[in-house]
């Protein structure tokens, strides 16, 4: 994925004061867990030739990050990006017990998503190594399920 966007004006910027702030900090970020309803998806995933919970709950992501401003911004040395559109990523198990990242393309439609997460998914299944972007790492909404964990790094 490109970074396709742009730098936001910060001069009428209502979060200017805020990134003024904590841009100077070693690690401007944190991150939270939410419990989330998904009695729907998980029982559509049930059903005789449903789709993957994993992919739906990908997609969901995807979606909901996307819709959001907020997780399309990123700190840049120049100021701050707004992506026209972010990827998610996530970890995907191995038969070695290692693993790989995957970066999904978000899509109009479930259908379009799977389809092209498959494969993806697939190749780093049977890949090596991490797959690393490096610098495409500052365009992606990173998941984890099944797993509750608070992040504050807020230093300076």
């Amino acid at each position: 994925m490109t970074a396709s966007g742009g730098y936001l004006d910060l001069k009428g910027w209502k979060y200017r004061e805020h990134y003024e702030f904590f841009r100077g900090f070693a690690s401007p970020f944190f991150s939270i867990c939410a419990d989330v309803e998904v009695t729907t998806p998980w029982q559509r995933s049930r059903e005789p030739g449903g789709p993957s919970f994993f992919l739906l709950s990908l997609y969901a992501a995807a979606q909901a990050g996307n819709a959001t401003e907020a997780m399309r911004l990123r700190i840049r040395d120049e100021g701050v990006w707004r992506h026209d559109r972010v990827a998610v990523s996530t970890t995907v198990l191995r038969q070695d017990e290692t693993f790989g990242y995957a970066w999904l393309e978000p899509a109009a439609t479930f259908a379009e998503f799977a389809a092209t997460a498959e494969p993806l998914l697939n190749a780093v299944r049977s890949g090596s190594g991490l797959q690393d972007r490096s610098e495409e790492h500052t365009s992606e909404l990173q998941s984890r399920f099944g797993i509750s964990y608070a992040v504050f790094c807020l230093k300076k």
